[in-house]
């Protein structure tokens, strides 16, 4: 038995000497963005943050004016790679109610009839959770304005216990909170899979920056 522990131990060792920390990559850095603004109000307060990689152009959207329009994004991200180019944007919805909240199924479905030809085989969906939101995660591949493209894209919603803590506090900035989020991408397959891996660090790495004590 005490040479067990001895080895448990030397493992244990190994592995947490050998674990790099997960946001720790010299040529990247975290990024702010500003929530969306109310339909009677230009205020947009910093609430979110993600980890990006340096090499991305950032472009923010509603500097002068207002995006309470959600079919605009906070944010899109150019990933240039010689000619070609992926594009990444970030969309929030704002709600009051939980009826009013569209559902992650119905983003899939949407994304989905985006493609004139949509290839069976290489379209994926998955479940995912980070940063206090649950969605899914949409994989596919075909033609997309009538070029051969592939989308990765996330439908992220806010979870139930952080919702509820949030409709009880009495702080403005809370308000803002009370949204869910896409991310989408959309490039040449070759290149989408180039930059897979960053860009699903980026998804992950997508929360808000004042953290939300709930337990869930």
């Amino acid at each position: 038995m005490r040479h067990f522990w001895l080895l448990f131990l030397l493992v244990l060792a190994a592995c947490s000497s050998e674990s790099p920390e997960k946001y720790s990559e010299e040529d990247y850095s975290w990024q702010e963005f500003q929530a969306r603004n109310e339909e009677l109000s230009l205020v947009r307060p910093v609430i979110y943050r993600a980890f990006v990689p340096n090499s991305w152009t950032r472009k923010d959207f509603g500097a002068n004016g207002s995006i309470s329009d959600t079919k605009k994004p906070i944010c899109e991200f150019i990933v240039a790679d010689s000619a070609d180019q992926v594009h990444l944007t970030i969309h929030t919805f704002p709600f009051n109610h939980s009826q009013a909240r569209i559902p992650c199924q119905a983003q899939m479905m949407r994304w989905k009839n985006q493609f004139e030809e949509l290839h069976p085989l290489l379209t994926h969906v998955y479940n995912e959770t980070h940063g206090g939101f649950c969605g899914m995660k949409l994989e596919a591949q075909g033609v997309f304005q009538q070029k051969e493209q592939k989308m990765i894209a996330w439908s992220m919603e806010l979870a139930n216990e952080h919702e509820r803590q949030l409709h009880l506090s009495a702080r403005k900035i809370d308000n803002y909170k009370l949204a869910d989020y896409t991310i989408k991408v959309v490039g040449s397959p070759h290149l989408v899979d180039k930059h897979k891996n960053e860009i699903q660090k980026f998804a992950e790495s997508f929360e808000l920056i004042e953290e939300l004590h709930t337990t869930l």
